[in-house]
């Protein structure tokens, strides 16, 4: 997967907010501190990331022990591990030691370092106040009477360390004047005697001196203090990047030292804070480009940013020009590379980019979407322009003048209404906007009203126009609402990232050490969702704030099943031979059900249960269905085939005029398919027969040439499909026998095709891997007997690799995510063992049944950590329901003796299964996990 090293630090955010939420728990547990704030900070070591100052831990702690947040951490045995630490409070509190008591209304202090071993630890900071140093005593007395606890201490530039070890656990302290300062590495005790001393020039006070400018933040559970200068050092510690790129990220450049207010909430780490802005116009920080800058609101672009986003920032300002000075400015003192390529434009392209700032409107953002497979990541960027025309005048020049070769012509396609053109330009966001905005090997753009969209491919913008039709916006989302509520709509500096949609990107950038823990703790980070931070200009100063929101966990005991809840039964009078095939009503966008029973009667069924209609078909449908907008007005219809007749029928069960299409197939219909090259509409039906020929028909319903039909001469394992890359169409057909085909519209085979793989049989759909040429977008083929085949669009062979077949009979097939087709995993039944392995071949889960006989799989990804499995057992009737890790959804099989359809409610968080059996469909939900 090629990711841009230099944005690493982005993906790292919601793995070390749940940490730094984890740290101010810990602090708390592990209590000690108290003293006047100059003495305090001059104390703590340079190298503190950060420090945390609690004014009341012994209520915070009691408080924070029922919060949801503490609840989930509290499971995991890494975070954990400052836990186990706790033995230290306990022991106490088992010798009637009150110290919740001794706690109440003090000022604890925490500093958060990185030590060595690339991990965190802490210095603790206790006020041991006049009449208190006979708690002290107590607390050391206490602890010389358990047995597993042991005394050293030693001396250090003439101050005494004093050392309690438990076990491999061993805690240093020093009295300083009336401060207690304590840690679990030794050394950190050290740094701080060096303070003390005066050996260090520096401390945490000096180095963020700006951010003790401001009075303490009264409100919340405490105040944070943030250095900015060891961001790198944090990126460093998580990130698997040389140590010079994590000095150079954004993050690290982003701010001046930060003052914050943090108040931990039930499923809410809500901080709040200042940052200095006096030395402004030095363009130290990134935030120094929004100088005399007023944030516009956030708002009609939430109805563009595309559900699948897991990385989004946004830029926001009132005055254009004096933005691109601000951002040159910024360049110049901080990142010459970008400095010198935005001269690049006007110097060898003729685009002048300070005329180009001056036609936006005051909002840049870019989205980088969620990567489920090893292909490059999609990224969109989305300009606010002020004459559409115009920009499309000077986008257009720019796309026509980086054409190397001057006979070349322009590379364009039209989707539905709109042309997205190529940009032969590498990283031209980049060059415009800045080092955040990179991964655009070439560029391509469109208008989406008054956006400018840029995408890394194609691909990017296509599917971000079908989200945009589908609704799956950000506008439109219910679990995006309570996201979006915390948000200030007018900041110049917002970045949200969705922790589930970047979990992948996350885990590819962590170091070998971190992956093993994120992997191992997946379901309790993955909790953590979004998190959202912002900053912007105010009076003078830099207000930021932060949120990271946390799911709270249902009420289901830990490892007891979701009890399933009927939604609603629909009964027939006779029994159904299909699966509920789902459908969407274009006036409610409701999720209807399509089924056939025996008698051939096709009925939909409303999102009530209730029976809309039924039709009788003369015989048995195909097992494909789409929904096709015919008259194009916006309302969907429904294209069926029997083995005989192609038929379109309305929402009110009719069917459309010139339908059903009568032909004179050689064969039964076999697999039917939809292809509709450029969205506008005009469809095609693509048929194969139980023969291998393949049909195409226009939609009025006259074969067209070169497919009367398309002889193959053996049957197809899908419905022949349409790939579009770049202005090149191909209609794939995949046969059982392993033989792969990739035509022309005309029916002309493309070169490199036929491809024939020999004694290899595939039963199951191929995975289509979106490239941007044809060269490195693959086809992915997995044979029954486990061969796994990447080959690209010119017909190469990209890989090959077989897995592990036992004696007894082993059957492979490739499920791909019924959900919308971003996913690919591998099932593998071996006698009554059904085994579900990731797309590297490792086991994810194995299950066995009582019989032998071939079980169909399903997989439906929701998005991490909301991936299910469906194994329906049609010989025992029966269907079984798992998460990713094997772990039973339901208490026990549901009756089934076809293919569920599975619907996840993002708002209600429930699992919905439809499901046929005998003579009835049902309805249930399931509360997840």
């Amino acid at each position: 997967m090629n990711h841009n090293p230099t944005n690493k630090n982005y993906y790292l955010l919601p793995l070390f907010i749940a940490v730094l939420a984890y740290l101010v728990f810990q602090g708390i547990n592990l209590l000690w501190n108290k003293a006047k704030p100059a003495e305090v900070w001059a104390l703590i070591p340079e190298s503190a990331v950060l420090a945390l100052e609690i004014p009341d831990a012994a209520q915070l702690w009691q408080n924070s022990s029922s919060f949801s947040i503490w609840k989930n951490l509290n499971e995991t045995n890494y975070f954990g591990k400052m836990g186990q630490r706790t033995a230290l409070l306990d022991s106490l509190l088992l010798n009637g030691i009150d110290v919740t008591q001794y706690l109440h209304d003090k000022e604890i202090v925490m500093s958060m370092h990185i030590v060595a071993k690339g991990e965190l630890d802490y210095v603790f900071f206790v006020p041991v106040n006049n009449g208190e140093n006979n708690f002290a005593a107590q607390v050391i007395k206490a602890l010389d009477e358990r047995k597993h606890f042991f005394f050293d201490k030693r001396e250090y530039q003439g101050v005494t360390i004093y050392e309690v070890s438990q076990s491999k656990q061993v805690f240093s302290y020093i009295f300083y004047k009336n401060y207690f300062i304590g840690s679990f590495t030794p050394f950190l005790v050290e740094d701080v005697i060096r303070n003390v001393s005066g050996a260090n020039k520096n401390n945490f006070l000096t180095l963020n001196e700006s951010a003790f400018q401001f009075e303490k933040i009264k409100q919340g559970d405490g105040n944070l203090y943030l250095n900015p200068l060891r961001m790198a050092d944090l990126v460093y510690l998580f990130a698997n990047q040389p140590y010079h790129l994590a000095k150079d990220s954004f993050l690290a450049k982003l701010s001046p030292a930060i003052v914050a207010n943090w108040t931990l909430q039930d499923d809410n780490l809500q901080v709040k804070g200042y940052a200095s802005a006096e030395e402004i116009r030095k363009y130290n920080h990134y935030l120094s480009v929004f100088q005399e800058q007023r944030p516009v609101e956030l708002g009609s672009l939430l109805n563009f940013i595309p559900k699948r986003t897991a990385l989004f920032y946004r830029l926001s300002f009132d005055h254009s020009e004096k933005f691109y000075e601000s951002l040159q400015n910024y360049w110049a003192k901080n990142d010459t590379l970008t400095y010198l390529a935005s001269d690049s434009l006007d110097n060898q392209y003729a685009f002048n980019s300070k005329d180009f700032y001056e036609s936006l409107k005051g909002e840049i953002a870019m989205a980088t979407l969620e990567s489920l497979d090893d292909s490059e990541v999609d990224k969109l960027i989305f300009a606010k322009v002020k004459n559409p025309t115009d920009i499309l005048k000077r986008m257009n020049r720019l796309a026509e003048n980086s054409i190397v070769n001057k006979q070349d012509s322009l590379v364009f396609e039209n989707y539905g209404k709109l042309k997205i053109v190529q940009i032969n330009l590498a990283e031209l966001p980049h060059k415009l906007f800045g080092k955040p905005f990179q991964g655009f090997p070439y560029s391509y753009f469109t208008l989406v009203n008054d956006y400018l969209v840029m995408g890394n491919s194609f691909k990017a913008i296509r599917h971000l126009l079908d989200d945009i039709g589908n609704e799956q916006v950000w506008a439109k989302l219910d679990k995006h609402k309570k996201m979006l509520a915390v948000l200030n709509k007018e900041a110049n500096f917002t970045l949200i990232i969705n922790n589930l949609r970047c979990w992948n990107i996350l885990k590819s950038n962590l170091n070998s050490t971190w992956q093993i823990d994120a992997e191992r703790y997946q379901r309790n980070i993955l909790r953590f969702e979004f998190l959202t931070y912002q900053a912007h200009l105010q009076n003078g100063v830099y207000a930021n704030s932060l949120n990271l929101l946390h799911r709270k966990q249902n009420s289901l005991k830990k490892g007891a099943k979701s009890s399933e809840v009927l939604l609603f039964k629909t009964n027939f009078d006779n029994a159904l031979i299909t699966k509920p095939f789902i459908v969407r009503n274009h006036t409610d966008r409701s999720r209807e059900v399509i089924v056939q029973d025996k008698a051939n009667n096709l009925c939909l069924i409303s999102a009530q249960g209730k029976k809309l209609w039924e039709l009788n078909m003369g015989g048995e449908i195909v097992k494909e269905i789409y929904q096709v907008d015919m008259l194009n007005n916006e309302k969907l219809q429904y294209l069926v085939s029997t083995k005989q007749k192609i038929y379109v029928i309305d929402r009110l069960g009719r069917i459309l005029a010139n339908f059903p299409i009568t032909y004179d197939f050689e064969q039964p219909i076999e697999h039917l398919g939809l292809i509709d090259y450029d969205k506008t509409k005009t469809y095609r039906f693509g048929v194969s027969d139980f023969q291998g020929n393949i049909y195409l028909f226009s939609k009025d319903g006259k074969i067209l040439s070169g497919w009367q039909p398309r002889r193959l001469m053996y049957p197809l394992t899908q419905p022949p499909f349409h790939i579009r890359i770049g202005a090149q169409d191909c209609i794939i057909g995949i046969q059982r026998n392993g033989v792969v085909n990739a035509f022309k519209r005309n029916g002309e085979i493309y070169g490199g095709f036929p491809m024939t793989f020999e004694n290899t049989n595939i039963f199951s759909p191929v995975y289509v891997q979106y490239g941007t040429l044809l060269s490195n977008t693959l086809l992915i083929v997995l044979s029954s007997k486990g061969d796994l085949i990447k080959v690209n669009l010119l017909g190469q062979v990209v890989s090959r690799e077989s897995f592990a077949r036992d004696e007894t009979e082993t059957y492979y097939q490739l499920c791909i995510d019924e959900e919308d087709g971003q996913d690919w995993i591998i099932a593998r039944q071996s006698g009554n063992t059904v085994s579900i392995l990731g797309k590297d071949g490792k086991l994810l889960f194995e299950k066995n049944y009582p019989n032998t006989s071939n079980k169909t799989v399903q997989y439906f990804n929701f998005g991490t950590n909301i991936e299910i499995f469906a194994i329906t057992d049609k010989e025992a009737k029966k269907t079984h329901l798992y998460y990713l890790n094997g772990e039973s959804i339901s208490e026990k099989p549901l009756d089934s003796e076809h293919e569920v359809s599975i619907i996840y409610s993002e708002l209600y968080e429930k699992i919905i299964i439809n499901k046929c059996f005998k003579n009835e469909v049902q309805q249930l939900s399931f509360l997840r996990n």
